[in-house]
């Protein structure tokens, strides 16, 4: 114990005239060793051979080896004031079990805790991360204070790390590794402060770490000048810190009031005294003071033989104003209310961080000065920041809610219970297609595709009626009109195949008529150019005469190939087209279910795709051979443009609609793609013969007006 501290109680005993006249205190002052648990018990020992008369103890004054020291006095019939012990273990309440002759004047660290949790309460704080730094028994009293008051102020701790003195760096770091990971924003320290005061290199590590540099706020058991030490500017709103039995004090007032009570040639005691320890000294000046009324009374009363009924009967009547605040005992021998001060770290000149009082707590209730004082909160922010720093993803923290269509569909992301209601921010809902084309919504779909079907219609009702008209003979009549039929088929199947919710019949509809009208068209168109080209190549540059039978049963072939392939594969389980859901990503990161046509195989659909692909391929190359063929009514360059006019559209369709999920976005470029790559096919091959139909004088004489090389 601090012995410039014990006199300047026992001076300050006598001249209250608290000491009995004739009466003289003689103390023994023992040193013990707050690393050597031994050290308490042999400094019982000690005072019990230098006189056994000497029952009155003031200490021991820390956790160190205090309750086998405690056992031995009990043994004795020593009474003993406690001053800065703070475990648990030492509970008087059970004279059988306890220790019935010990009083404490400090706090139990069980009670700190509790109150450092109701003080966080005081913020709104729900969530925090435990630092103890101590011993064993210092783990075990901070835990049952935690726990209780996590209880009772319905508090979460989210992560404990305990540290031992002598604790490695690497071990220090790990642990304040693990509270960043956890994304608890408030720390809460708990220190035995006589071993901290020997070792702060938790703190250097946690500034290493940038602890204080973001938006952590520490409320710590911890005497604030080690933060302003260490930490300096940085300290700054760093540190909430609890300190116990400061009521009516500042950190100069007990030594103060030790200095106006020093005789000179007392001096001798050295009160140089490390201010982060004037704290616990003023406690145990309190304590000398409490032991001393004690012993005052005791020789009062003639009480030789002291009972643990003598002990509480002159404990019961002690009650005086120390500087500690008011020093009285319950029938457990603790002072009845916990009276923890709360100190803020704040600038109070340039350069210079000083800690604050800012709050106190007697009888278990607040009495905050906020009218008196503006809290500082880390980096000198002036509101708390966010006790729990959340993953707020949308997978994390919310639950996803998506409309029917109508016709597009209304994304919700709901919070969940709990925790994401308090650290997650309301989300907007926001539109997506739906994950069919709705009738409602593809309306200029609908409108492109009736274009499309009408203008075919048209075509191929006047290509019947002029059927033996010699402009529509040499056109080759049967592929004209058979080209019409698979631009009839892709512009009506497949729309009535994606348009609307799907089902099986649907995505079938569409596989059949895509693939069977791609392959009539290009059939058509291949028939043509093979018929062009030899008509170039022919020497004598005149009308060859090329089989429609031959050609016609190629075609035939090609396409009842086709449907061959795609029957077996929806006959096979593995190739079966089918209705499924999938989950596809939004813009805002939500996953959410979409319809589509699937199969755990494709190689029946991917068949079909090569064929009509290698039908494009051959088709292109023989239209770029003939491109040249020129003439008044030569259908090379009109067939030339049509098969690469088909092909681009049909690459560029492809490609647009593989990056987008809008169904009503995708339904329309569809609608668009067929009307070009089909309906344009079709005007390019007919229009001109038709139009000269129409418009040619009556009596034209087409066998004249019809060459070779207008591919006739």
């Amino acid at each position: 114990m601090n012995g410039g501290f014990s006199t300047a109680a026992v001076l300050n005993c006598a001249g209250q005239g608290l000491v009995p006249a004739g009466m003289t205190f003689e103390p023994v002052f023992v040193f013990a060793d707050d690393s050597d648990p031994e050290s308490v018990m042999r400094g019982m020992m000690c005072l019990r051979r230098v006189s056994e008369s000497l029952n009155v103890v003031i200490g021991p004054h820390s956790d160190s080896g205090v309750v086998s020291g405690l056992q031995l006095g009990k043994m004795f019939d020593m009474s003993n004031f406690l001053s800065a012990v703070t475990s648990s273990a030492v509970d008087n309440s059970d004279a059988d079990t306890g220790f019935p002759m010990v009083a404490r004047v400090g706090n139990r660290y069980s009670d700190m805790a509790k109150g450092q949790l109701q003080f966080l309460k005081e913020f709104g704080v729900e969530k925090f991360a435990l630092i103890a730094f101590g011993e064993e028994e210092f783990h075990r009293s901070v835990t049952t204070g935690m726990r209780e008051g996590a209880d009772e102020y319905g508090m979460q701790r989210v992560i404990a790390e305990f540290l031992f003195p002598g604790s490695s760096a690497s071990t220090m770091q790990s642990a304040l590794k693990r509270i960043i990971a956890s994304r608890v924003k408030i720390i809460v320290l708990m220190i035995d402060v006589n071993h901290f005061a020997r070792d702060r290199s938790l703190l250097a590590h946690a500034n290493a770490l940038g602890m204080f540099d973001g938006d952590y706020a520490w409320f710590g058991h911890i005497w604030p000048i080690f933060a302003s030490e260490l930490l300096g500017s940085k300290s700054q709103g760093a540190f909430m810190s609890l300190t116990g039995r400061l009521e009516q004090s500042d950190y100069q007032l007990s030594l103060n009031e030790c200095l106006a009570n020093m005789p000179d040639s007392e001096q001798f005691y050295n009160l140089t005294v490390d201010p982060a320890a004037i704290g616990a000294d003023s406690i145990i000046y309190d304590t000398v003071m409490a032991g001393l009324r004690f012993l005052a009374e005791k020789t009062v009363r003639n009480i030789t033989q002291l009972t643990g009924e003598a002990f509480r009967n002159i404990t019961a009547g002690i009650s005086f104003d120390g500087i500690t605040g008011t020093v009285e005992f319950n029938e457990h021998f603790e002072r009845p209310y916990p009276g923890l001060k709360f100190f803020n770290m704040r600038q109070v000149a340039p350069n210079v961080i000083a800690p604050i009082p800012v709050a106190l707590m007697m009888s278990g209730e607040f009495n905050l000065l906020a009218a008196k004082t503006t809290f500082v909160y880390q980096n000198g922010a002036s509101e708390l920041a966010v006790d729990y720093d959340m993953d707020c993803s949308v997978a994390n923290a919310y639950d996803l809610s998506v409309s029917d269509c109508t016709p597009s569909r209304t994304v919700l992301n709901i919070r969940k219970v709990g925790d994401a209601e308090k650290y997650c921010p309301v989300l907007e809902p926001y539109e997506i297609s739906c994950d069919h084309a709705e009738l409602t919504a593809v309306g200029g779909a609908i409108a492109l595709n009736a274009i499309g079907v009408l203008v075919t219609l048209v075509c191929m009702v006047t290509l019947t009626v002029n059927w033996r008209h010699p402009m529509v003979m040499s056109g080759q009549r049967e592929w004209l009109l058979c080209m019409c039929c698979g631009a009839m088929i892709c512009q009506i199947g497949f729309p009535l195949g994606t348009l609307g919710e799907l089902t099986r019949s649907k995505c079938l509809l569409s596989l059949f008529s895509m693939s069977t009208g791609a392959l009539l068209i290009l059939g058509s168109l291949i028939v043509k150019l093979v018929r062009l080209r030899r008509v170039m190549m022919s020497r004598t540059f005149r009308k060859r005469k090329v089989g429609n039978l031959g050609m016609g049963a190629n075609v035939g072939l090609l396409v009842a190939a086709n449907m061959v392939v795609l029957l077996i594969g929806e006959n096979m389980s593995a190739s079966r087209t089918r209705v499924d859901h999938v989950e596809l990503f939004t813009d805002h990161g939500d996953a959410v279910t979409h319809e589509i046509c699937a199969r755990d195989s494709d190689w029946a659909e991917m068949a079909a795709t090569a064929l009509v692909g290698l039908m494009a391929v051959y088709s292109c190359s023989l239209a770029n051979e003939v491109r040249h063929l020129s003439s008044a009514l030569s259908e090379g360059v009109f067939v030339f443009i049509a098969v690469y006019n088909a092909t681009l559209t049909t690459a560029v369709v492809f490609l647009f609609t593989s990056v987008t999920h809008d169904t009503t976005l995708i339904a329309t470029v569809n609608s668009a793609g067929l009307l070009l790559g089909c309906t344009g096919t079709v005007i390019l091959l007919l229009f001109k013969r038709l139009y000269l139909i129409m418009t040619m004088p009556k009596d034209t004489n087409w066998k004249a007006f019809i060459t070779v090389t207008s591919g006739g």
